[in-house]
């Protein structure tokens, strides 16, 4: 109805019939794709990310992003023990804990304290431990077996079998996909990658590009 609509309004009442035009966003590409009438012009946002506002559609796209960092630290501690700021965690056993170098400076968000939210080591999820800081995170570590400073870690995307989508990140921090790939700051190294060819900038400091 709304593309017809769309397409009446540009024929009968603006009188616009070769003026490009626009009507579908992701979802409405995603949705009607070529079927939609009038629509000269498609604002693939969040698709050009392999992301789909429309789960159902989710199987045809690959996602174009992979959002990594590193562990800095891995510490032992027993029962009882306080995690990060404000105690919100307390260990009930023997934890493994690795701090990780990404926090909400980097656009981590830090709505995903104490939400479940989890982060891949060695193509395992590891469930992230009290209050995200403005620089670093801790993860659980206990079932890894070996992990040592540097170890890769993915906050976003695939590692091994295991593949963590921006849509479950969102919904654990009760926000919008559209705002965890915008929210990530000029903090964060960009590497492009073409075919084999891999381009990394680093912007920090500095206003990211349009």
């Amino acid at each position: 109805l709304q593309i017809s609509r769309f397409a009446r309004e540009l024929r009968d009442r603006l009188r616009l019939p070769e003026t490009p035009a626009t009507l579908l966003n992701s979802a409405g590409i995603m949705r009607f794709g070529k079927s939609a009438a009038r629509n000269d012009i498609a604002r693939a946002g969040l698709a050009m990310y392999g992301s789909s506002p429309v789960a159902e559609c989710q199987d045809k796209l690959i996602p174009a992003l992979t959002w990594k960092t590193q562990v800095t630290l891995v510490r032992l501690v027993g029962p009882g023990r306080s995690i990060s700021y404000g105690r919100t965690f307390i260990t009930s056993r023997e934890t493994l804990v690795g701090t990780l170098a990404v926090g909400y400076g980097d656009g981590y968000t830090r709505h995903l304290s104490g939400k479940g939210a989890e982060v891949l080591v060695k193509g395992v999820r590891c469930s992230l431990l009290g209050r995200v800081t403005m620089d670093q995170i801790m993860v659980d570590l206990t079932n890894m077996g070996p992990v040592s400073p540097g170890e890769e870690v993915v906050l976003l995307g695939k590692q091994g079998e295991e593949e963590i989508l921006v849509g479950e990140l969102a919904a654990k921090a009760g926000t919008i996909a559209w705002e965890i790939f915008t929210g990530i700051t000029s903090r964060v190294t960009r590497s492009h990658h073409d075919h084999g060819n891999i381009k990394t900038e680093s912007f920090r400091g500095k206003n990211l590009p349009p």
